[in-house]
């Protein structure tokens, strides 16, 4: 689809000074890509502590996690490229996530589809999922969105149950 994105990361040399760390495109040890998947999801950072140590240098790669849709804690940060129709394209099943995402689309079109509506949303829309109930619908071009995500206590909001 398009290139992978570039990942800047900073930290600290011996005597302290920022310097950067590395200045390339990220692993990705997964299969969340291609046609077949209708997307390529590509992780930028992906860490399990809920409050991340900021060390000189990360202990090791924070790509090396094993790939799930949203992890049960921690931070990760994640563009997904969405292929349009004509490409495999197509609509996600409905389903829930249990955390609270932000969704901002880079560029392209994309349907949100909720239980009692749909919103078309363009580049620099932003969502903010707050764990319920959606699918993405009718991608109408190529769309590229930044869907970072953040752990989420339960609550007793309508259908919070279904989270468990």
């Amino acid at each position: 689809m398009t290139a992978p994105p570039r990942r800047v990361v900073t930290g600290h040399d011996e005597s302290g000074k920022s310097v950067v760390l590395s200045d390339t495109a990220p692993i990705q040890h997964h299969t969340m890509r291609g046609p077949a998947v209708g997307a390529d999801f590509h992780e930028i950072w992906n860490v399990a502590q809920a409050v991340p140590v900021l060390t000189s240098v990360e202990a090791r790669e924070p790509n090396e996690r094993d790939f799930t849709i949203m992890p049960a804690s921690g931070h990760l940060l994640r563009i997904i490229d969405v292929y349009p129709p004509k490409d495999g394209g197509h609509r996600t099943v409905m389903h829930r996530t249990q955390t609270l995402d932000y969704v901002v689309v880079i560029e392209g079109e994309v349907v949100l589809v909720l239980e009692d509506s749909e919103v078309t949303l363009k580049k620099s829309d932003v969502v903010v999922q707050r764990g319920t109930n959606h699918a993405w619908a009718r991608v109408l071009s190529h769309r590229r969105a930044l869907p970072p995500g953040a752990p989420r206590e339960t609550s007793a909001a309508p259908g919070a149950d279904a989270l468990k």
